[in-house]
């Protein structure tokens, strides 16, 4: 076959290439979303093991509760920080940034808690919890 005869099928290939690497393209939104699902997965089985803990809280003693407690605030600390790492576009930049933040709240409040168990002190777990529990309602808004 002469190399003139070549060209066209060698162009044809390479439309071919390029036509089946532009169709695989995920925009930056839905590179996002497949990021975000899990750990959005996460927090909402935080949110839970948050109300299982308030909830059980009277039933254990005060190292007990602070244990509960300090590993709920190193989860929503953790979450918060996975958040960091990702980028989300534009139109959402400012909702991500507010779950950021109000996980990084909710982990504080938490370790208020966390501190009121390891004193003794109810009167301080009461307004801890309670502190945690409009954190977490700013997290859901």
């Amino acid at each position: 076959m002469p190399r003139l005869a070549l060209i066209p099928v060698a162009l044809v290939a390479a439309l071919l290439v390029l036509a089946g690497c532009g169709g695989s393209t995920i925009s930056a939104k839905e590179k996002y979303k497949q990021a975000f699902a899990p750990l959005s997965d996460e927090i909402a089985s935080t949110g839970t093991k948050v109300g299982v803990a308030v909830s059980g809280a009277a039933t254990k003693n005060d190292a007990q509760v602070a244990v509960d407690f300090a590993r709920l605030a190193d989860s929503a600390a953790t979450l918060a920080g996975s958040l960091v790492l990702l980028d989300p576009p534009g139109d959402l930049a400012a909702d991500h940034a507010s779950l950021v933040r109000g996980l990084r709240q909710e982990a504080g409040k938490l370790n208020r808690i966390v501190d009121a168990a390891v004193s003794g002190d109810a009167a301080a777990a009461k307004s801890a919890t309670q502190a945690m529990v409009a954190a977490a309602a700013a997290i859901r808004d």
